[in-house]
């Protein structure tokens, strides 16, 4: 069966003129085939002839030309990017003539992601961290943890839109509050404490959470276990450091502008778009959602997301201690 015109032009010309049979030889629907029957009847070509057409405004070296300046200017707009061209070359060529070319040769404008500004001392700190942690089932008995802002009204969870309407909106207040928490993420469990309202988390805030922390810390590791914690300063002080020597508390310190290494990034990632698919009209109800959100994380996904954390420093070690980017599990 056909179903393209070059097959009905070549049975046209070599095999019947007559509509019918055509018809009967074809799987097109019928008014394709009526309109490309009346043309071949009338003696004209169903495909364009090779060549035909407007001569094309810009060469193979105008593209190149084109991608290379965009790549070395990345900053500039479409239309600085024409003018700057169109002078350079002596061409006259539109903006959208501009960016269909850089389109087609695989250039398009994109929002950089932002990522930490690692220093040459900051990366060696991470080679010699990769290098020296990454031990097969050190990582059974460390609890991986982190702070992080759930935010309210947040805006990143894609909907169901017809393409034919306007973009969908949200309708969000000018200042949005938020709610910090801090999690403890191990193979054995996982903890979550959300802070009060607008709580500033400073080393006494920090103390106050460790010490709700340590009986199901022991309760999961009898035997012992490790805190691994950055490096902000309520980590850090005197206080805090005080602390861990009262209680014996063994840390593990992260190096320096590290998420990239830790799963528990993954974990904020999962519970966000939980919470704001539930959509929580206020602050009580963005509390319980991320507070009924940490059972979303299974014993198989927490002993996942532990094993991956070697996979992670081998990978940072291959790139002698430069960013990875935060890994899937």
């Amino acid at each position: 069966m056909v179903n393209s015109k070059e097959s009905l032009q070549f049975l046209y010309e070599n095999v019947t003129h007559d509509k019918a049979k055509l018809m009967e030889m074809t799987t097109m629907p019928l008014s394709t085939f009526y309109r490309s029957y009346a043309k071949l009847a009338r003696e004209e070509m169903l495909l364009r002839k090779k060549g035909s057409g407007r001569p094309r405004l810009l060469t193979g070296e105008d593209r190149k030309s084109l991608s290379k300046f965009a790549l070395q200017n990345p900053l500039e707009s479409t239309r600085r990017v024409t003018s700057k061209f169109n002078a350079c070359r002596g061409k006259k060529v539109s903006h959208m003539t501009v960016y269909r070319s850089l389109k087609f040769s695989g250039i398009v404008k994109k929002l950089p992601k932002k990522v930490p500004n690692l220093t040459r001392q900051q990366e060696l700190k991470r080679l010699n961290f990769c290098q020296n942690w990454n031990v097969p089932g050190f990582f059974d008995n460390v609890f991986l943890t982190d702070e992080c802002s759930f935010q309210f009204h947040r805006n990143t969870v894609r909907v169901w839109s017809s393409i034919r309407n306007a973009k969908p909106t949200k309708k969000v207040p000018k200042f949005s509050p938020k709610l910090m928490v801090w999690g403890a993420l191990s193979k054995k469990g996982f903890y979550l404490h959300i802070y009060e309202n607008n709580a500033n988390v400073n080393s006494s805030s920090c103390q106050d959470t460790l010490l709700n922390f340590i009986p199901f810390a022991n309760e999961l590791f009898p035997e012992g276990w490790i805190l691994q914690q950055d490096g902000p300063t309520p980590h850090t002080s005197t206080e805090t450091q005080e602390f861990f020597s009262k209680y014996s508390i063994q840390i593990l310190q992260w190096p320096p502008n590290s998420p990239d290494l830790s799963a528990i990034e993954n974990v904020w990632q999962v519970l966000k778009i939980h919470v704001e698919k539930k959509n929580p009209q206020n602050l009580n109800e963005l509390r319980r959602y991320i507070w009924e959100s940490k059972d979303i994380i299974t014993p198989e996904m927490q002993n996942k997301l532990l094993d991956s954390t070697y996979s992670r420093l081998e990978k940072c070690t291959q790139a002698r201690g430069k960013l990875i980017g935060i890994q899937p599990f």
